[in-house]
């Protein structure tokens, strides 16, 4: 079975000439994108994650893609083949075919890159969290966790770690499915990431270890992903593995989100 349990896409972005970045009010972008700046100390608060609803940021998304990121100079400014860009926006849950499954403070973000799988999130002040996830066709998944899934913990600093485990109950492809997904969450060191537009020269490394157990079907994968986050941005890189990927440093990336202007 794939994995479906991916890392959001977490929807933050703002003018930060501290950063060295050329993204600022004349790229178009709306005022209140424009409201957190980072101080670069290398701890995210919970302002310096800010989740913003109904408002759109373009990602570069290809698959297949060789990728370096064993060191702390990240290199993913390339063109690559069959790479396309995105527009992923998060949206409060309103009046989806699922709403009534989960809190009416649910949040739903783009999962896949075909736009058909949605990611149900939910934001507190200490962490944002991962409820389930949905298919844009109704009634055709809806997996639910049983207990919510930390994706970030708040303040979030160099070394913190967490491992959460939880039951996932729901249908799959219409199919009942039970089964149990772990997630691990390694806060890692500074690092600088080139991305095709831009630079970040004080990002941090976010890994994440997901091992989904299918239950009476018999199959376990794992997947590993690799965010790199700035302050106030949010995920600028997303690299994640192919299924059952042994090495922490992959070299070939299943999918390779990047932020783009």
């Amino acid at each position: 079975m794939k994995c479906l349990s991916l890392t959001l896409v977490l929807l933050c972005s703002v003018a930060c000439s501290e950063n060295r970045t050329p993204y600022g009010p004349d790229a178009g972008l709306r005022p209140e994108v424009l409201s957190c700046v980072p101080n670069l100390d290398g701890v995210f608060s919970r302002d310096e994650m800010p989740t913003l609803l109904s408002t759109e940021v373009d990602y570069l998304i290809s698959q297949g893609t060789p990728v370096d990121i064993g060191n702390n100079e990240i290199d993913l400014s390339a063109e690559y083949d069959g790479e396309a860009k995105q527009a992923v926006t998060a949206e409060p849950i309103g009046t989806q075919w699922f709403a009534s499954d989960f809190p009416a403070d649910g949040i739903v973000v783009q999962l896949s890159r075909i736009g058909d799988t949605f990611a149900i999130l939910r934001s507190t002040e200490s962490a944002i969290r991962l409820l389930g996830i949905a298919s844009a066709l109704e009634d055709h998944t809806l997996l639910k966790y049983q207990s919510p899934i930390d994706l970030y913990r708040f303040p979030m600093r160099e070394g913190d770690r967490w491992q959460q485990e939880s039951a996932v109950l729901g249908t799959l492809a219409a199919v009942p499915y039970n089964g149990t997904d772990q997630y691990q969450v390694e806060v890692g060191s500074r690092v600088s990431v080139s991305l095709p537009h831009l630079r970040f020269t004080s990002a941090r490394r976010v890994e994440t270890s997901i091992t989904s157990d299918s239950g009476a079907a018999g199959v376990v994968v794992t997947r590993k992903q690799v965010s790199v986050l700035s302050e106030c941005f949010g995920e600028v890189a997303r690299v994640v593995s192919q299924d059952n990927e042994s090495a922490a440093n992959f070299t070939t990336a299943a999918e390779l989100w990047r932020f783009s202007l």
